[in-house]
């Protein structure tokens, strides 16, 4: 019953057998198994329209891979939508619980398997080669769990554009490093050796790729300096792999430096606002768009080249991250503008942008999450206990609430009884199927019986009767 947020595409095993009962049964428990892959957020705000859904997708924080697999949002949030292609950006991380591991994982898997996604899957390049290495030993068990055909894509390396950046803020990155990845060509070779290994495991028509920030673009066509060689690496992988690579960018209105407080103001943003929150065709994400469209036409002479936009959102309350002037304006992080990007992300209908058009954007992210040990609040849900959705009225009242949720997520059982339910009802259902074509079959040949032992009778009276007739 989409309209009740639940769809199952089960194929009846023997749709001449199944009575109104035994359908009750098949829906029953698809539902039953829908508990372990899928989850919904609760809200009172709906929105209609989600244009080009097959081109959009959700990002996956940290936060629910890691502490809540068993609850990615199999819909969009505040719609009735299904989500068809999830970003994840890594397959583990040394920090996090070993032992959670393999459930993640089998969560994912699960979730990709029964609702019919495509995941973008992420590896790690960093300053630490040996955390890399892990980090890709990681991807491809990953990669294992799934088929080519529900692999969207993978990343190898995310934001390297602005690695530098980081070096103030983190011990682990180091100029020495950064050097040796550009110009040393570490990235470069390192990027080579995956896809080659991708190539042996059986994922050789797989798109690879590697995701830089808008800021790349801030060159002829994009930025190419020691600490930053994009243009460099782009005009390489665009030569090597031709129509497989995908160019990559994100694209954060929300962070963009440039916007500035109204003129005479100390807390105002409203010209700011009105071109960094909306998605029409001057709003700065189409418009980034378009101009990275053309950018890439440049390096790889393909005006159809495959173009993914890896990443873009808004946050509120206000990111930690926060530097620009508008950290300022408390309209910028407001729940207000926070709805209006959000809604309008789902609204914006990508292809009408024609040839400038991305083939697939990702829209960040599920949960509020981490970035560098800060908190931000991009996330279309608050935690992984919440049982509402983050856009929602102040009063509205989940018709589950969040007690039960973090009860439900205490017990590891949870999830398993609804698995073992949907097994024993599906059993039930395949095992009634099979006595009721065994008797319908031992009633057809007891007719067929009983019909040739009077066919001599009732065939001399019959031809009596055509004689007669005559």
């Amino acid at each position: 019953d989409h309209e009740k947020g639940f769809s199952c595409a089960l194929r009846p095993p023997c749709s001449g057998c199944m009575t109104g009962a035994m359908r009750s049964l098949l829906l029953l428990a698809c539902a039953a198994i829908r508990g372990t892959v899928g989850y919904q957020c609760a809200t009172d705000i709906y929105y209609k329209s989600l244009h080009a859904s097959g081109k959009k997708g959700l990002a996956l924080d940290d936060t629910t891979f890691r502490s809540c697999s068993s609850r990615i949002p199999w819909v969009w949030p505040n719609t009735w939508e299904p989500v068809t292609s999830l970003r994840l950006f890594k397959a583990w991380s040394s920090e996090w619980s070993p032992a959670a591991r393999e459930i993640a994982w089998g969560n994912l898997a699960a979730f990709v398997s029964a609702n019919n996604v495509k995941i973008l899957v992420g590896t790690q390049i960093t300053c630490s080669s040996a955390e890399d290495d892990k980090d890709w030993d990681w991807t491809k068990q990953l990669l294992n769990l799934v088929s080519p055909s529900q692999v969207m894509g993978v990343a190898i390396g995310n934001e390297l554009d602005i690695l530098a950046d980081k070096v103030a803020v983190d011990d682990t990155i180091t100029d020495e490093c950064v050097t040796g990845l550009w110009q040393g060509g570490s990235f470069w070779s390192t990027f080579q050796q995956r896809v080659d290994e991708l190539d042996a495991m059986g994922f050789g028509d797989v798109p690879v790729t590697t995701v830089f920030t808008g800021a790349a673009l801030g060159g002829s066509p994009f930025i190419d300096v020691p600490t930053a060689s994009v243009s460099t690496f782009l005009k390489a992988a665009s030569q090597k792999y031709g129509k497989r690579f995908a160019f990559s960018f994100n694209f954060y209105p929300y962070f963009d430096p440039g916007y500035k407080l109204d003129s005479g103001t100390t807390d105002q943003c409203t010209q700011a606002r009105s071109s960094a929150a909306c998605f029409t065709g001057s709003c700065q994400v189409p418009a980034s768009v378009s101009l990275a469209r053309g950018k890439i036409q440049q390096v790889s002479g393909n005006a159809n080249s495959l173009f993914w936009v890896g990443e873009t959102g808004w946050s509120s309350p206000k990111a930690h991250s926060l530097d620009t002037q508008m950290q300022w304006c408390p309209e910028w992080s407001s729940t207000d503008v926070f709805e209006k990007y959000y809604r309008d992300f789902l609204d914006w209908d990508i292809d009408a942008g024609g040839a400038s058009a991305p083939d697939h954007i990702f829209y960040f992210d599920v949960r509020d999450s981490f970035q560098y040990g800060v908190a931000e609040k991009f996330g279309l849900i608050e935690t992984c206990m919440s049982a509402k959705c983050k856009i929602r009225s102040a009063n509205y009242t989940a018709p589950y609430n969040d007690m039960f949720t973090q009860e439900a997520q205490s017990m590891p059982w949870y999830n398993w009884a609804w698995l073992g339910l949907g097994c024993v009802v599906l059993a039930a259902l395949l095992l009634t199927c099979v006595v009721v074509r065994v008797r319908k079959g031992r009633e057809f040949r007891s007719l067929q019986s009983g019909s040739g032992s009077g066919g001599a009778a009732t065939g001399v009276g019959g031809g009596g009767r055509d004689r007669a007739g005559g």
